[in-house]
């Protein structure tokens, strides 16, 4: 897992969590089910606005 946390250039006060899991299950059953899910929602959820947009990706290239 690699994780980069940024502001947005056009409105600093949001950031965007980005966390590259080596699979889907790793996000979805491994880290959702585990006891470290609740205890991190409980330090980053003071933070949210809103409730947080999930999604999952798959690079489609990779050579610049």
């Amino acid at each position: 897992m690699i994780y980069e946390v940024a502001s947005l250039t056009i409105d600093p006060a949001r950031y965007q969590l980005m966390v590259r899991w080596d699979r889907i299950e790793d996000h979805m059953e491994h880290f959702r089910a585990s006891p470290a899910f609740p205890q991190w929602r409980a330090l980053a959820g003071p933070f949210f606005t809103a409730p947080p947009e999930a999604v999952h990706t798959a690079r489609a290239a990779g050579f610049f």
